[in-house]
């Protein structure tokens, strides 16, 4: 808002209207009314915010007294339009003729101007006149006809400060335009720079023809639809002129007045200067609004205006899968159905299919590409890839590849993204000869949108994950690091609660076994480390517990929790450990499913009836005799499970005359049935010196050997004795 309380001056425009209020930019004009009374000193104009009326700023003008003044009745200079041309630094005339413009009358006015001596007119030619930039036109005197001229006009649209020299030195400076007549608002259009596609507006093009004039619209529901790429600047210009005939400005400042260049959402698309600049995506298209009026009216209901509405292009930049490369073992290696330890998942599941996952960069594309998966050579590939087949299984879309060296490929979509790969069929002579197979699978992305110029293109990405084929192993053999694979509890040493009829003490034995002898689906041992290691076990009934986390971890821990029906007649258990994984074999006349590789390991419950005590040292020997620890000592039945070593010490007999030794000692041990071996006992040596009278039983009965005295009943078997001596110094009675 412009305040100027003096009532004898006047606010104008450019072109010499009165005016109470301007838009940023504008450029208005002051000067003293034509009816006022001489105004002494100064006056003062103020400038204030419509909008925030705290905010203004004062002018003090000084008042120069002087003769002669200058009206500017019209500062506008229009183009002939028969005249315009598509090259600003024409004439605007006729070809071989310059326009020119008589200033004097329709332009200025002067008052106070010194007279011509001879005609009594005021001299025009007293007065000088600047032209600050004569790109638009010059400026001359017509001396003859005591006026004043702009002439060389060009076809140039803008506006140029002009600066008027008075006879009395004083200064006045006015911006004048250069315009065309703009009688249809197609005579400006809007074009993004570098676009190539030309058109006439709308999807068609990238050239935008302005609306007709009227009063900007509150709604808008005729846009020109355009598509930009997100984090790309695009400039722009404007195109001035008809029929083909047009010239290029970056601004239309000095041209038409601005009223409005903005965007509906600043944050994802925003226009500086010529720049239209897309920062972020947004799934709603923005507005740019374009809203021009002519530079000669102050009617802001006569404009000319475009909407663009502006969709926006993410394109696919980059591909990628999660892994560059795996190892996937042949379908036809791994045995289905085969879940890896306490879990659901089986081995098939776990090495036997991999999903390949397709990522896109950026994630939020707007454009719709093709995805095409291929398989083709890896770096040791033999013969071709082959499409053998596609289609749709169990609502998934697949594709299956044969390989020429034998095997085929096959992936299965979850969706365009992702896929599950098998492999199956590989030549067992690839395998053998390269110790894997290799491939790759070929992900091609393709995809159509308009580039950074304007172009509809087509582009393709692509990527390849490398994979390796393995043949799947499994256990070829159960190794139990346990003697003969039996092993005996020792009912001596356990305790028995006779009411539950269970076990508490030392009743748990824990051994370790390792899987060997890696095989391939063929049977042939592998070099290959085990790939399906899982053991399982059976035992008859409940007597023996077995702890399957510790068969995980490869170690068995046994327990023995009763012996199902009388205590005294214990029996022998069989534990089987054998592989999870099954093969099928020709037997009689069938198919019969076997484990891999299975053990057995024998559970003898030793109680010395049934199955006899094991002697495996020096003191399971002396404890024959020892009635102490075990009531049943001398009448149980023993068995040698190792060579007995009895040198450096001097043996007391087994059995007297009062307490035979009735049982059963056998040197031959059982490994498994039909199968035995021999132990014996070394080193025995017996030195008494009873001279000055017996002392101990053996000298009162007076039988030394490994036996004292044994029962008609008792039984020794097997049993060898080497280097054995025995030493009694003297006998009386």
């Amino acid at each position: 808002k412009i305040i100027c309380e003096h009532s004898g001056i006047v606010i104008e425009n450019s072109i010499g209207q009165p005016i109470s209020s301007i838009n940023s930019g504008e450029v208005f004009y002051i000067r003293q009314s034509e009816d006022s009374n001489i105004i002494e000193d100064f006056v003062e104009i103020t400038l204030q915010s419509t909008t925030y009326q705290q905010v203004s700023t004062k002018l003090r003008i000084e008042i120069i007294k002087t003769n002669t003044s200058l009206t500017v009745i019209k500062n506008v200079i229009e183009l002939d339009p028969n005249y315009f041309n598509a090259d600003p630094t024409t004439d605007n005339a006729e070809n071989g003729t310059t326009r020119a413009i008589n200033l004097i009358g329709d332009y200025l006015s002067f008052t106070g101007l010194p007279t011509n001596s001879e005609t009594g007119e005021p001299d025009y030619t007293s007065v000088n006149i600047e032209v600050m930039d004569e790109s638009y036109f010059k400026f001359e005197k017509d001396i003859n006809n005591n006026t004043l001229l702009f002439t060389n006009i060009k076809n140039k649209l803008g506006s140029v400060l002009v600066k008027i020299i008075l006879p009395n030195a004083v200064e006045i400076t006015r911006n004048f335009v250069v315009k065309y007549p703009i009688n249809n608002s197609s005579f400006v259009k809007l074009q993004i720079d570098n676009f190539e596609e030309v058109g006439t507006g709308g999807s068609a093009g990238y050239v935008y023809t302005f609306a007709g004039k009227d009063s900007e619209p509150q709604s808008i529901t005729d846009y020109y639809d355009t598509k930009l790429l997100v984090g790309k600047t695009y400039s722009f210009y404007y195109l001035l002129g008809e029929d083909g005939i047009t010239q290029e400005y970056s601004s239309l400042d000095g041209i038409l007045t601005t009223l409005r260049k903005d965007s509906s959402n600043n944050s994802c698309v925003t226009i500086d200067g010529n720049l239209i600049k897309v920062n972020d995506y947004s799934s709603d298209p923005v507005i740019l609004r374009f809203v021009y009026r002519p530079i000669d009216t102050n009617d802001n209901t006569q404009v000319i205006y475009i909407y663009i509405r502006v969709f926006f292009e993410r394109p696919v930049v980059s591909i990628s899968t999660d892994n560059v490369g795996f190892e996937v073992y042949d379908l036809s290696t791994v045995t289905e159905g085969i879940t890896i330890g306490d879990t659901d998942v089986t081995y098939v599941d776990a090495y036997a299919k991999k999903q390949i996952n397709v990522t896109l960069n950026p994630s939020n594309i707007t454009t719709n590409p093709t995805i095409t998966w291929n398989a083709g050579p890896g770096d040791n590939s033999i013969g071709r890839y082959t499409l053998a087949g596609e289609g749709t299984v169990n609502g998934h879309k697949y594709r299956e590849f044969s390989i020429e060296s034998g095997g085929t490929i096959r992936l299965e979509f979850i969706n365009d993204y992702q896929a599950i790969m098998t492999v199956s069929g590989i030549s067992d002579e690839v395998i053998k000869r390269t110790g894997s197979f290799r491939f790759r699978i070929y992900i091609s992305l393709s995809q159509n949108y308009i580039s950074e110029f304007g172009k509809n293109i087509s582009s393709e990405i692509q990527t390849s994950v490398n994979v390796t084929v393995l043949q799947a192993t499994r256990i070829g053999a159960i190794n139990a690091k346990l003697f003969n694979n039996k092993i005996s509890f020792d009912i001596r040493n356990m305790s028995y609660n006779s009411t539950s009829g269970v076990f508490t003490q030392n009743n748990t034995v824990e051994f370790n076994y390792s899987l060997v002898e890696a095989q391939n689906y063929y049977g042939e041992v592998s070099g290959n480390g085990i790939l399906i290691k899982d053991v399982t076990y059976s035992i008859g009934g409940t007597d023996i517990s077995v702890d399957e986390q510790a068969l995980k971890n490869g170690k068995v821990k046994i327990t023995v929790n009763r012996i199902t029906g009388s205590y005294v007649d214990n029996p022998t258990y069989k534990l089987i450990l054998s592989t999870k994984d099954q093969k099928s074999v020709w037997k009689d006349g069938t198919w019969v499913t076997i484990p891999y590789a299975t053990t057995e390991i024998t559970i003898v419950i030793a109680d010395g009836k049934t199955n006899p005590f094991e002697i495996g040292s020096a003191q399971d020997l002396r404890d024959i005799a020892d009635s102490s620890k075990y009531s049943l000592a001398l009448q149980s039945k023993y068995v040698l499970i190792k060579n007995i070593d009895l040198s450096g010490e001097n043996w007391t007999p087994i059995g007297t005359v009062d307490n035979p030794f009735t049982g059963t000692l056998s040197g031959r041990y059982q490994i498994s049935d039909g199968n035995y071996k021999e132990y014996s006992i070394l080193g025995l040596k017996i030195n008494y010196n009873n001279s000055a009278g017996a002392t101990s039983t053996a000298e009162k009965d007076g039988y030394y050997g490994l036996f004292g005295y044994v029962d008609k009943n008792a039984k020794i078997e097997y049993l060898k004795i080497y280097n054995y001596s025995i030493n009694i110094s003297t006998y009386k009675n």
